[in-house]
């Protein structure tokens, strides 16, 4: 079984939901609350696209709200996860960045 149950598309929305600066995301549903499957999943994606220059804070057991970033077609990428919410938000001011991002990150989500 995949490790994502839903992956949105790319929509308009300020950068932390509610709130922030107008831009462009989109969420990553995983199936569990117990797998935490969102740094891996962008630690592998890093790991094939260097380029990106993912930053997370360190890994902790248990970990709940993570805020990281990275660059995506020269444009800043905010990361944000929840584990205990299952789901993974990536967010640009650029809606190319981020729709580009989206289509580069599927084949991992679907194969997690």
């Amino acid at each position: 079984m995949a490790a994502y149950r839903e992956i949105e598309d790319v929509k308009a929305s300020p950068q932390y939901a509610n709130s922030g600066p107008p831009g462009w995301g989109f969420l990553l549903w995983s199936n569990s609350l117990y797998d935490e499957p969102h740094r891996p999943l962008l630690e592998r994606f890093a790991e094939q696209h260097p380029e990106c220059a993912l930053s997370l804070p360190e890994h902790y057991s248990g970990e709940g709200c993570i805020e990281g970033s990275m660059t995506w077609q020269s444009n800043f990428i905010w990361v944000w996860y929840e584990n205990v919410l299952t789901h993974l938000w990536l967010w640009s001011a650029d809606r190319g960045a981020i729709q580009s991002l989206r289509t580069a990150l599927l084949p991992f989500a679907q194969a997690a």
